[in-house]
Protein backbone atom coordinates (compact mmCIF):
# COMPACT_ATOMS: atom_id res chain seq x y z
CA UNK A 1 0.00 0.00 0.00
CA UNK A 2 2.56 2.43 0.93
CA UNK A 3 4.42 1.86 -2.15
CA UNK A 4 1.31 2.41 -4.44
CA UNK A 5 0.40 5.85 -1.93
CA UNK A 6 4.03 7.31 -2.70
CA UNK A 7 4.12 6.33 -6.41
CA UNK A 8 0.36 7.72 -7.05
CA UNK A 9 1.39 11.36 -5.11
CA UNK A 10 4.13 11.85 -6.87
CA UNK A 11 2.66 11.25 -10.58
CA UNK A 12 0.02 13.69 -9.24
CA UNK A 13 2.25 16.51 -8.15
CA UNK A 14 4.20 15.88 -11.61
CA UNK A 15 1.31 16.34 -13.53
CA UNK A 16 0.17 19.45 -11.29
CA UNK A 17 3.72 21.11 -11.21
CA UNK A 18 3.76 20.92 -14.84
CA UNK A 19 0.69 22.84 -15.93
CA UNK A 20 0.12 24.59 -12.09
CA UNK A 21 1.94 28.01 -13.25
CA UNK A 22 0.78 28.50 -16.76
CA UNK A 23 -3.29 27.75 -16.22
CA UNK A 24 -3.37 31.58 -15.11
CA UNK A 25 -1.89 33.44 -17.80
CA UNK A 26 -3.14 30.96 -20.38
CA UNK A 27 -7.08 31.78 -19.56
CA UNK A 28 -5.40 35.61 -19.67
CA UNK A 29 -5.21 34.84 -23.48
CA UNK A 30 -8.43 33.81 -23.99
CA UNK A 31 -9.31 37.57 -22.65
CA UNK A 32 -10.23 36.95 -19.39
CA UNK A 33 -9.88 40.11 -17.05
CA UNK A 34 -8.53 40.19 -13.97
CA UNK A 35 -12.09 40.14 -13.09
CA UNK A 36 -13.19 37.40 -14.70
CA UNK A 37 -10.19 35.46 -13.61
CA UNK A 38 -11.40 36.02 -9.83
CA UNK A 39 -14.59 34.78 -10.82
CA UNK A 40 -12.91 31.93 -12.45
CA UNK A 41 -10.95 31.31 -9.55
CA UNK A 42 -14.40 31.37 -6.93
CA UNK A 43 -16.24 29.18 -8.89
CA UNK A 44 -13.57 26.79 -8.89
CA UNK A 45 -13.41 27.27 -5.44
CA UNK A 46 -16.88 26.53 -4.35
CA UNK A 47 -16.90 22.80 -6.50
CA UNK A 48 -13.65 22.32 -4.70
CA UNK A 49 -15.14 23.09 -1.82
CA UNK A 50 -18.24 20.70 -2.47
CA UNK A 51 -15.69 17.89 -3.98
CA UNK A 52 -13.54 18.36 -0.67
CA UNK A 53 -16.54 17.69 1.78
CA UNK A 54 -18.41 15.45 -1.10
CA UNK A 55 -14.88 13.25 -0.87
CA UNK A 56 -14.94 12.82 2.92
CA UNK A 57 -18.11 11.33 3.30
CA UNK A 58 -17.49 9.23 0.40
CA UNK A 59 -14.40 8.07 1.30
CA UNK A 60 -15.48 7.24 4.58
CA UNK A 61 -18.70 5.42 3.59
CA UNK A 62 -18.22 3.36 0.57
CA UNK A 63 -14.14 3.47 0.38
CA UNK A 64 -10.99 5.64 0.08
CA UNK A 65 -9.81 4.18 -2.79
CA UNK A 66 -13.33 4.69 -4.66
CA UNK A 67 -12.90 8.69 -4.23
CA UNK A 68 -9.44 8.99 -5.68
CA UNK A 69 -10.84 6.93 -9.06
CA UNK A 70 -13.54 9.11 -9.33
CA UNK A 71 -11.74 12.37 -8.65
CA UNK A 72 -8.96 11.54 -11.00
CA UNK A 73 -11.31 10.83 -13.68
CA UNK A 74 -12.73 14.28 -13.25
CA UNK A 75 -9.39 15.70 -13.31
CA UNK A 76 -8.85 13.95 -16.15
CA UNK A 77 -11.74 15.59 -18.22
CA UNK A 78 -11.30 19.04 -16.85
CA UNK A 79 -7.83 18.83 -18.46
CA UNK A 80 -9.43 17.63 -21.63
CA UNK A 81 -11.91 20.43 -21.43
CA UNK A 82 -8.85 23.47 -20.58
CA UNK A 83 -7.12 22.03 -23.65
CA UNK A 84 -10.32 22.81 -26.24
CA UNK A 85 -12.24 25.62 -24.60
CA UNK A 86 -12.50 28.95 -26.76
CA UNK A 87 -15.55 29.77 -24.63
CA UNK A 88 -16.37 31.37 -21.43
CA UNK A 89 -18.73 28.75 -20.65
CA UNK A 90 -16.01 26.12 -21.31
CA UNK A 91 -13.00 27.82 -18.90
CA UNK A 92 -16.53 27.72 -16.68
CA UNK A 93 -16.74 23.84 -16.64
CA UNK A 94 -13.12 23.60 -16.20
CA UNK A 95 -13.58 25.18 -12.93
CA UNK A 96 -16.33 23.05 -11.86
CA UNK A 97 -14.59 19.78 -12.79
CA UNK A 98 -11.49 20.68 -11.76
CA UNK A 99 -12.74 21.86 -7.85
CA UNK A 100 -15.12 18.69 -7.88
CA UNK A 101 -11.84 16.20 -8.60
CA UNK A 102 -10.54 17.67 -5.02
CA UNK A 103 -12.71 14.79 -3.91
CA UNK A 104 -9.06 12.88 -3.76
CA UNK A 105 -7.90 14.67 -1.29
CA UNK A 106 -9.56 13.72 1.73
CA UNK A 107 -9.61 10.31 1.00
CA UNK A 108 -5.95 10.06 0.72
CA UNK A 109 -4.95 12.21 3.67
CA UNK A 110 -6.68 9.58 5.84
CA UNK A 111 -5.31 6.76 3.96
CA UNK A 112 -2.03 8.22 4.80
CA UNK A 113 -2.47 8.87 8.37
CA UNK A 114 -3.95 4.87 8.54
CA UNK A 115 -0.59 3.59 7.34
CA UNK A 116 1.92 6.29 9.35
CA UNK A 117 2.28 5.16 13.45
CA UNK A 118 1.49 8.21 15.07
CA UNK A 119 5.54 8.75 16.95
CA UNK A 120 6.21 8.98 13.17
CA UNK A 121 3.24 10.53 11.56
CA UNK A 122 4.22 14.20 10.88
CA UNK A 123 7.71 12.89 9.54
CA UNK A 124 5.45 10.61 7.22
CA UNK A 125 3.41 13.46 6.00
CA UNK A 126 6.50 15.85 5.69
CA UNK A 127 8.34 13.00 3.32
CA UNK A 128 5.21 13.11 1.13
CA UNK A 129 5.27 17.01 1.11
CA UNK A 130 8.99 16.97 0.23
CA UNK A 131 8.00 14.84 -3.04
CA UNK A 132 5.67 17.62 -4.08
CA UNK A 133 7.84 20.50 -3.32
CA UNK A 134 10.87 18.50 -5.03
CA UNK A 135 8.66 18.17 -8.06
CA UNK A 136 7.40 21.59 -8.19
CA UNK A 137 11.26 22.87 -8.03
CA UNK A 138 12.16 22.14 -11.72
CA UNK A 139 8.87 20.75 -13.29
CA UNK A 140 7.43 24.43 -13.51
CA UNK A 141 10.35 25.82 -15.29
CA UNK A 142 9.88 23.12 -18.37
CA UNK A 143 6.40 23.99 -18.34
CA UNK A 144 7.25 27.63 -18.46
CA UNK A 145 9.85 26.92 -21.03
CA UNK A 146 7.45 24.96 -23.58
CA UNK A 147 4.79 27.61 -23.03
CA UNK A 148 7.00 30.04 -24.18
CA UNK A 149 8.25 28.28 -27.14
CA UNK A 150 5.29 26.42 -28.17
CA UNK A 151 2.10 27.69 -26.61
CA UNK A 152 0.71 26.84 -23.06
CA UNK A 153 -1.48 24.35 -24.91
CA UNK A 154 1.73 21.75 -25.57
CA UNK A 155 2.54 22.30 -21.31
CA UNK A 156 -1.50 21.46 -20.70
CA UNK A 157 -0.69 18.06 -23.01
CA UNK A 158 2.73 17.14 -21.58
CA UNK A 159 0.93 16.68 -18.19
CA UNK A 160 -1.80 14.49 -19.12
CA UNK A 161 0.08 11.14 -19.60
CA UNK A 162 1.26 11.79 -15.60
CA UNK A 163 -2.51 11.84 -14.79
CA UNK A 164 -3.55 9.34 -16.87
CA UNK A 165 -0.71 7.05 -15.04
CA UNK A 166 -2.27 8.61 -11.26
CA UNK A 167 -5.45 7.17 -12.33
CA UNK A 168 -3.97 3.39 -13.35
CA UNK A 169 -2.39 3.57 -9.94
CA UNK A 170 -5.06 4.59 -7.45
CA UNK A 171 -7.62 1.74 -9.66
CA UNK A 172 -4.57 -0.66 -7.95
CA UNK A 173 -4.38 0.73 -4.75
CA UNK A 174 -3.93 -2.37 -2.11
CA UNK A 175 -7.74 -2.12 -0.23
CA UNK A 176 -6.29 -2.80 3.13
CA UNK A 177 -6.62 0.73 4.90
CA UNK A 178 -8.90 1.80 1.82
CA UNK A 179 -12.16 2.15 4.36
CA UNK A 180 -12.95 3.37 7.19
CA UNK A 181 -12.40 1.90 10.76
CA UNK A 182 -15.64 0.00 12.17
CA UNK A 183 -17.43 3.35 13.99
CA UNK A 184 -20.13 1.97 17.17
CA UNK A 185 -23.35 0.41 15.67
CA UNK A 186 -26.67 2.51 16.20
CA UNK A 187 -30.10 0.79 16.40
CA UNK A 188 -33.26 0.72 17.04
CA UNK A 189 -33.58 -2.72 18.40
CA UNK A 190 -32.16 -3.84 21.51
CA UNK A 191 -28.71 -5.37 21.47
CA UNK A 192 -27.58 -3.06 18.86
CA UNK A 193 -28.52 -6.04 15.98
CA UNK A 194 -28.62 -2.87 13.22
CA UNK A 195 -25.70 -2.02 11.93
CA UNK A 196 -25.34 1.95 10.88
CA UNK A 197 -23.37 1.12 7.45
CA UNK A 198 -26.72 -1.33 6.32
CA UNK A 199 -29.38 0.29 4.39
CA UNK A 200 -32.89 0.31 5.44
CA UNK A 201 -36.05 2.11 4.01
CA UNK A 202 -38.54 4.92 4.83
CA UNK A 203 -38.15 5.89 8.49
CA UNK A 204 -35.48 3.16 9.12
CA UNK A 205 -33.60 4.97 6.93
CA UNK A 206 -33.91 8.53 7.70
CA UNK A 207 -33.04 7.04 11.39
CA UNK A 208 -29.86 5.17 9.99
CA UNK A 209 -28.72 8.29 8.27
CA UNK A 210 -29.33 10.18 11.47
CA UNK A 211 -26.97 7.81 13.25
CA UNK A 212 -24.29 8.06 10.50
CA UNK A 213 -24.02 12.07 10.48
CA UNK A 214 -24.50 11.80 14.55
CA UNK A 215 -21.54 9.57 14.78
CA UNK A 216 -19.45 11.81 12.15
CA UNK A 217 -19.93 14.82 14.45
CA UNK A 218 -19.21 12.66 17.75
CA UNK A 219 -16.06 11.73 16.28
CA UNK A 220 -15.33 15.17 15.03
CA UNK A 221 -16.14 16.96 18.25
CA UNK A 222 -14.47 14.89 20.53
CA UNK A 223 -14.02 16.65 24.61
CA UNK A 224 -10.77 17.83 25.16
CA UNK A 225 -10.14 18.65 21.43
CA UNK A 226 -12.63 20.76 20.62
CA UNK A 227 -11.10 24.34 20.78
CA UNK A 228 -8.38 22.20 18.26
CA UNK A 229 -10.91 21.41 15.87
CA UNK A 230 -12.01 25.28 15.86
CA UNK A 231 -9.25 26.40 15.31
CA UNK A 232 -7.86 23.99 12.71
CA UNK A 233 -11.47 25.04 10.77
CA UNK A 234 -11.19 29.25 11.08
CA UNK A 235 -7.40 28.56 10.55
CA UNK A 236 -7.82 26.64 7.10
CA UNK A 237 -10.24 29.49 5.94
CA UNK A 238 -8.31 32.33 6.67
CA UNK A 239 -5.29 30.96 5.11
CA UNK A 240 -7.41 29.43 2.38
CA UNK A 241 -8.05 33.36 1.38
CA UNK A 242 -4.77 34.81 1.72
CA UNK A 243 -3.69 32.20 -1.06
CA UNK A 244 -6.19 32.99 -3.23
CA UNK A 245 -5.81 36.12 -3.06
CA UNK A 246 -1.87 35.33 -3.78
CA UNK A 247 -2.74 32.77 -6.41
CA UNK A 248 -4.38 36.05 -8.49
CA UNK A 249 -2.39 38.53 -7.84
CA UNK A 250 1.15 36.84 -8.19
CA UNK A 251 1.27 35.93 -11.78
CA UNK A 252 -0.01 39.08 -12.58
CA UNK A 253 1.96 41.61 -10.91
CA UNK A 254 5.08 39.24 -12.39
CA UNK A 255 3.28 39.98 -15.71
CA UNK A 256 2.29 44.13 -15.07
CA UNK A 257 4.81 45.02 -12.86
CA UNK A 258 8.27 42.93 -13.03
CA UNK A 259 7.35 42.58 -16.99
CA UNK A 260 7.98 38.34 -16.72
CA UNK A 261 6.44 35.70 -19.39
CA UNK A 262 5.57 32.30 -18.80
CA UNK A 263 8.92 31.43 -18.19
CA UNK A 264 9.21 34.26 -14.95
CA UNK A 265 6.18 33.17 -13.29
CA UNK A 266 7.16 29.57 -13.67
CA UNK A 267 10.34 30.81 -11.71
CA UNK A 268 8.23 32.02 -8.74
CA UNK A 269 6.53 28.63 -8.38
CA UNK A 270 10.30 26.83 -8.32
CA UNK A 271 11.32 29.05 -6.01
CA UNK A 272 8.48 28.40 -3.72
CA UNK A 273 9.25 24.76 -4.47
CA UNK A 274 12.97 24.99 -3.39
CA UNK A 275 12.24 26.45 -0.42
CA UNK A 276 9.97 24.20 0.84
CA UNK A 277 11.85 21.12 -0.37
CA UNK A 278 14.66 21.83 1.56
CA UNK A 279 13.35 22.19 4.99
CA UNK A 280 9.60 20.62 4.76
CA UNK A 281 11.06 16.94 5.82
CA UNK A 282 12.94 18.44 8.80
CA UNK A 283 9.71 20.51 9.72
CA UNK A 284 7.96 17.10 9.91
CA UNK A 285 10.82 15.40 12.33
CA UNK A 286 10.86 18.14 14.20
CA UNK A 287 6.84 18.32 14.83
CA UNK A 288 7.45 15.08 15.80
CA UNK A 289 10.07 15.72 18.04
CA UNK A 290 9.35 19.00 19.98
CA UNK A 291 5.45 19.17 19.23
CA UNK A 292 3.26 20.23 16.31
CA UNK A 293 1.80 23.46 17.97
CA UNK A 294 5.80 24.80 18.80
CA UNK A 295 6.61 24.10 15.15
CA UNK A 296 3.83 25.31 13.98
CA UNK A 297 3.40 28.70 15.66
CA UNK A 298 6.96 29.42 14.75
CA UNK A 299 6.55 28.61 10.94
CA UNK A 300 3.59 30.99 10.93
CA UNK A 301 5.72 34.08 12.43
CA UNK A 302 8.64 33.54 10.11
CA UNK A 303 6.23 33.36 7.31
CA UNK A 304 4.73 37.03 8.52
CA UNK A 305 8.24 38.70 9.34
CA UNK A 306 9.64 37.69 5.87
CA UNK A 307 6.59 38.56 4.01
CA UNK A 308 6.65 42.32 5.23
CA UNK A 309 9.48 42.66 3.17
CA UNK A 310 7.76 42.64 -0.43
CA UNK A 311 7.52 46.44 -1.12
CA UNK A 312 10.77 46.02 -1.94
CA UNK A 313 10.91 43.96 -4.57
CA UNK A 314 11.34 45.72 -7.65
CA UNK A 315 12.87 42.78 -9.91
CA UNK A 316 11.80 39.16 -10.80
CA UNK A 317 15.28 38.31 -9.03
CA UNK A 318 14.22 40.14 -5.85
CA UNK A 319 10.61 38.25 -5.73
CA UNK A 320 12.79 34.71 -6.28
CA UNK A 321 14.81 35.26 -3.31
CA UNK A 322 12.02 36.91 -0.96
CA UNK A 323 9.56 33.28 -1.95
CA UNK A 324 12.80 31.18 -1.19
CA UNK A 325 13.31 32.34 2.33
CA UNK A 326 9.54 32.66 3.08
CA UNK A 327 9.14 29.41 2.02
CA UNK A 328 12.11 27.85 3.71
CA UNK A 329 10.07 27.81 6.81
CA UNK A 330 7.25 28.77 6.75
CA UNK A 331 5.61 25.84 4.56
CA UNK A 332 7.47 23.57 7.07
CA UNK A 333 4.64 23.61 9.14
CA UNK A 334 2.47 21.37 6.65
CA UNK A 335 3.70 18.49 7.99
CA UNK A 336 2.39 19.46 11.91
CA UNK A 337 -0.83 20.61 10.23
CA UNK A 338 -1.70 17.53 8.51
CA UNK A 339 -0.51 15.43 11.61
CA UNK A 340 -2.76 17.61 14.36
CA UNK A 341 -5.63 16.80 11.61
CA UNK A 342 -5.41 13.28 11.77
CA UNK A 343 -5.17 13.16 15.53
CA UNK A 344 -7.91 15.80 16.93
CA UNK A 345 -10.42 13.25 15.63
CA UNK A 346 -11.56 9.33 15.72
CA UNK A 347 -9.71 7.60 12.88
CA UNK A 348 -13.08 6.84 11.56
CA UNK A 349 -13.76 9.82 10.38
CA UNK A 350 -10.52 11.27 9.51
CA UNK A 351 -11.67 11.21 6.06
CA UNK A 352 -14.81 13.06 6.73
CA UNK A 353 -13.03 15.57 8.58
CA UNK A 354 -10.50 16.40 5.98
CA UNK A 355 -12.94 16.78 3.94
CA UNK A 356 -14.77 19.51 6.02
CA UNK A 357 -10.88 21.18 6.02
CA UNK A 358 -10.18 20.71 2.65
CA UNK A 359 -13.87 22.56 1.63
CA UNK A 360 -13.50 24.82 3.21
CA UNK A 361 -9.72 25.52 2.14
CA UNK A 362 -11.24 25.34 -1.62
CA UNK A 363 -14.34 27.73 0.07
CA UNK A 364 -11.27 30.34 1.01
CA UNK A 365 -9.81 30.46 -2.33
CA UNK A 366 -13.03 30.82 -3.76
CA UNK A 367 -13.78 34.10 -1.48
CA UNK A 368 -9.74 35.06 -1.68
CA UNK A 369 -9.96 34.72 -5.49
CA UNK A 370 -12.81 37.26 -5.17
CA UNK A 371 -11.59 40.02 -3.07
CA UNK A 372 -7.50 39.67 -4.53
CA UNK A 373 -9.44 40.37 -8.33
CA UNK A 374 -10.98 43.33 -6.67
CA UNK A 375 -8.12 44.47 -4.39
CA UNK A 376 -5.06 43.98 -7.59
CA UNK A 377 -7.38 46.67 -9.57
CA UNK A 378 -6.74 48.82 -6.72
CA UNK A 379 -2.93 48.28 -6.74
CA UNK A 380 -0.58 45.79 -5.23
CA UNK A 381 -0.54 47.02 -1.82
CA UNK A 382 -3.79 46.09 -1.01
CA UNK A 383 -2.96 42.82 -1.82
CA UNK A 384 0.03 42.80 0.29
CA UNK A 385 -1.77 44.29 3.19
CA UNK A 386 -4.69 41.80 3.00
CA UNK A 387 -2.18 38.98 3.65
CA UNK A 388 -0.48 40.48 6.23
CA UNK A 389 -3.89 40.73 8.22
CA UNK A 390 -5.13 37.11 7.48
CA UNK A 391 -1.01 36.03 8.98
CA UNK A 392 -1.42 37.70 11.89
CA UNK A 393 -4.96 36.18 12.27
CA UNK A 394 -3.27 32.62 11.60
CA UNK A 395 -0.75 33.25 14.52
CA UNK A 396 -2.94 33.99 16.84
CA UNK A 397 -5.34 31.30 16.56
CA UNK A 398 -2.57 28.63 16.37
CA UNK A 399 -1.44 29.91 19.83
CA UNK A 400 -4.46 30.82 21.43
CA UNK A 401 -6.77 27.78 20.46
CA UNK A 402 -4.54 24.58 18.56
CA UNK A 403 -4.10 21.66 21.23
CA UNK A 404 -0.50 19.32 21.55
CA UNK A 405 -1.27 16.14 20.17
CA UNK A 406 2.21 15.01 19.28
CA UNK A 407 1.33 11.92 17.94
CA UNK A 408 -1.88 10.40 20.39
CA UNK A 409 -4.99 8.83 18.73
CA UNK A 410 -8.41 9.92 19.84
CA UNK A 411 -9.68 6.58 20.67
CA UNK A 412 -12.93 5.55 19.25
CA UNK A 413 -16.15 5.81 21.33
CA UNK A 414 -16.19 3.54 24.07
CA UNK A 415 -12.39 3.05 24.38
CA UNK A 416 -11.44 6.08 25.77
CA UNK A 417 -7.91 6.08 27.87
CA UNK A 418 -7.72 7.53 31.25
CA UNK A 419 -5.07 10.28 30.14
CA UNK A 420 -5.61 10.01 26.48
CA UNK A 421 -5.97 13.93 25.71
CA UNK A 422 -4.10 15.39 28.26
CA UNK A 423 -0.97 17.23 26.68
CA UNK A 424 2.34 15.50 26.76
CA UNK A 425 4.48 16.78 29.64
CA UNK A 426 7.25 19.79 27.67
CA UNK A 427 5.22 20.17 24.64
CA UNK A 428 1.88 22.57 25.43
CA UNK A 429 3.32 25.80 23.72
Amino acid sequence: MRRGLWTYWGLVQAGYSVMGAVVIPYLRTLGLDPARLGVYQSVNGVAGAVGSLGGGVVGDRWGRREAIVLARFLHLVSVLVLLAARRWEAVLAVAVLSGLAQMAGPAYSALVAGESAGSSRATFFGGLQTVAWVMGAALPLVGGFLADRWGARVTIAVSLPFFVAALGVAAALGVRGSRAPEAPPTSSQPGGEQDWRQPAGGAQARGVRGARWRVAWEGMWVPGMRSTVVGLTVGQLINAAANGIINLALPLWVQDYLGGGYAEIAGASSAVAVGSAVTIYLGGRLADRYGRKRIGTFCLLWAGLVFAATPLVKTVWHLYVLLFFLCLVANAAGPALSAVSAECVRPSVRATFSGLLQGLWWGGLAAGSAVGGFLYTRGPAWVWMAIMVGGVLQVLIWQLLVRETLGREVPEAGAVAPAALAPARGTEA
